[in-house]
């Protein structure tokens, strides 16, 4: 009878502190829920990147660019899609962009981070890459099955053979970095056009520079 007396007193005294935990930490869950869904319902910033002009990012559904500067948020540009993919040159005051249209159709664009303009690139296409950027200024994108290099104004045009959403021109604007249909990581060479898988894995369809360009 003393042991079940005792287990009897002891029982209450520590079930006391484990309830009080449980409830605390059920308020927590609760406050996190309701955090979570009101994110869900307003929205929240994401990818913040560091550029010449102040702090850019942009919102869950990549539907806004925003500036961070001084502690003010300003829209820059509002657009379906316009915050996926973002690239910058390499002063960092400008922005590679898509614009994609009501019948969603694509055309790519650079947005000048100091004035807020946007200067499209080409016509709208069903399909078209991101924008990329050399250190002197040179900068790419694909059209449909085509990667179009603009180098001192110029255009040339290479025929990749499939739709490429990245491809990335290296520093020094000699080679772009891409991926093959099915994700087989290239490069190619822009003087001679020609092709060097890196690798026989796929699903690798993000392919970015070292910035001494020596690595991918």
């Amino acid at each position: 009878m003393k042991k079940f007396a005792f287990l009897a007193l002891c029982l209450p005294l520590l079930s006391a502190p484990v309830l009080a935990a449980e409830e605390e930490e059920v308020a927590e869950i609760t406050a996190n829920l309701d955090y979570i869904y009101q994110m869900h319902d307003d929205g929240y910033i994401m990818c913040p990147t560091q550029t010449a002009v102040g702090l850019v990012a942009t919102n869950d559904r990549a539907s806004e660019i925003y500036l961070f500067k001084d502690g003010k948020m300003t829209t820059l540009f509002s657009g379906p899609d316009c915050g996926r993919y973002t690239t910058l040159n390499a002063d960092r005051t400008k922005m590679g962009i898509k614009l994609i249209d009501n019948s969603g159709y694509q055309a790519p664009a650079i947005l000048d981070l100091t004035t807020g303009k946007v200067e499209q690139l080409s016509p709208y296409s069903e399909q078209c890459g991101m924008v990329s950027f050399a250190a002197d200024g040179t900068y790419a994108y694909s059209d449909i099955y085509d990667l179009v290099v603009v180098r001192n104004g110029e255009k040339q045009v290479y025929d990749l053979g499939h739709y490429v959403n990245i491809a990335n021109l290296s520093q020094d604007g000699k080679r772009i970095a891409y991926a093959s249909y099915e994700g087989y990581p290239i490069i190619m060479d822009l003087t001679t056009g020609k092709e060097k898988y890196l690798s026989d894995e796929d699903d690798m369809f993000i392919n970015l520079w070292s910035p001494d360009c020596n690595k991918v």
